[in-house]
């Protein structure tokens, strides 16, 4: 058996840790603020957890098509998404 490809992004690099992400932000003097929680896989679970924390909550699909492609789509939590127009509308 072999092992699974490494992850590996569109330009063909490896995806950076968030460390890297964090200290990138910190050279660009961009504050952050970050809350962390145990995986959540529905908008109310998430509800659960968070309180009070203000700002824009959103939900993540990621989504693979027909052809293999992926799909990250991020948008407001209380928006419903449209399985089939969105393929449609990304020509998956």
């Amino acid at each position: 058996m072999t092992e699974p490809d490494s992850p590996q992004l569109v330009d063909g690099s490896e995806p950076s840790a968030p460390e890297d992400l964090f200290r990138r932000l910190q050279e660009l003097s961009i504050p952050t603020n970050t809350a962390t929680h145990p995986p959540v896989f529905t908008v109310e679970e998430a509800k659960s957890l968070r309180g009070e924390l203000g700002g824009c909550h959103t939900k993540n699909l990621f989504l693979k098509d027909k052809k293999g492609v992926m799909w990250l789509v991020v948008c407001p939590e209380d928006r419903a998404v449209d399985l089939k127009g969105l393929a449609e509308r990304l020509g998956s």
